[in-house]
């Protein structure tokens, strides 16, 4: 994942024409049939609480920037509870 540990994968095939994984990674996005994702981490204090994931299947799915920020404001708010 990313410095964040973020992963936004906006469209999967091009994701994985950029980035190879490895073949149990890719089988289980085909076999789920992932169009889309999305992971935010849930973090406290620096400490890694978990991930907030949104995956589509039926299409391929860009979420806006305003739509992502909110996301991150609700896995910090998350992180928060959880702790």
């Amino acid at each position: 994942l990313l410095n964040k540990r973020e992963l936004i994968i906006k469209n999967w095939n091009e994701y994985i024409k950029n980035h190879p994984q490895t073949k149990e990674f890719m089988e289980l996005y085909k076999d789920a049939n992932i169009k889309s994702a999305y992971k935010f981490p849930v973090i406290y204090e620096g400490h890694l609480l978990g991930y907030f994931c949104l995956d589509y299947t039926h299409d391929f799915v860009e979420l806006p920037e305003e739509d992502i920020n909110r996301v991150r404001s609700i896995c910090t708010q998350a992180g928060i509870a959880l702790y």
